[in-house]
């Protein structure tokens, strides 16, 4: 009988020690499956973000514009002419004109560029704006347009 109880009591042993391993199998397997699933989506999201980032950068190197020359057609007008020298349109979402007095932003900022000057790629394209205040004849005025896409490019002229 002594022995029997023994074997008894080992083949509950040999089966907890089975339950034990496997359930600790389980436990492993799905924190393992988490931490993988946890991984993947990480990687996911910082591929998105770096993809971004990147075509972000590619439309900021292709776009460049220059201003060609300004020309003052009275007090307060006063027509810019811009050239596109990059390889896509180009679209001008603020121009600011200032001297050491006073300074004014033209062409509000928005993010559909539904008053951005268009630049198409190699042409040489005019735009006359009225300003608020008269230009002083003899006085240096600097024009500073924006792009798109974060270039900007400034220039000066005496009127």
């Amino acid at each position: 009988m002594k022995k029997f109880r023994q074997r008894k009591a080992r083949s509950k042993l040999a089966v907890s020690e089975i339950m034990g391993a496997i359930v600790l199998i389980a436990i492993t397997l799905a924190i393992g499956f988490a931490a993988w699933a946890w991984s993947a989506s990480a990687a996911a999201s910082s591929e998105r973000s770096y993809g971004t980032s990147i075509g972000s950068n590619i439309n900021y190197l292709k776009e460049d514009f220059n201003i060609v020359n300004v020309n003052f057609s009275s007090t307060n007008q006063v027509t810019v002419w811009f050239y596109n020298t990059g390889n896509v349109t180009v679209y001008i979402q603020q121009l600011w004109i200032s001297n050491s007095s006073w300074s004014e932003a033209m062409l509000a900022s928005s993010q559909n560029c539904g008053s951005c000057i268009q630049l198409p790629t190699g042409t040489v394209t005019p735009a006359t704006f009225v300003i608020n205040t008269g230009f002083t004849v003899g006085a240096s005025y600097q024009f500073k347009a924006l792009g798109k896409y974060g270039n900007t490019y400034t220039y000066e002229q005496t009127r």
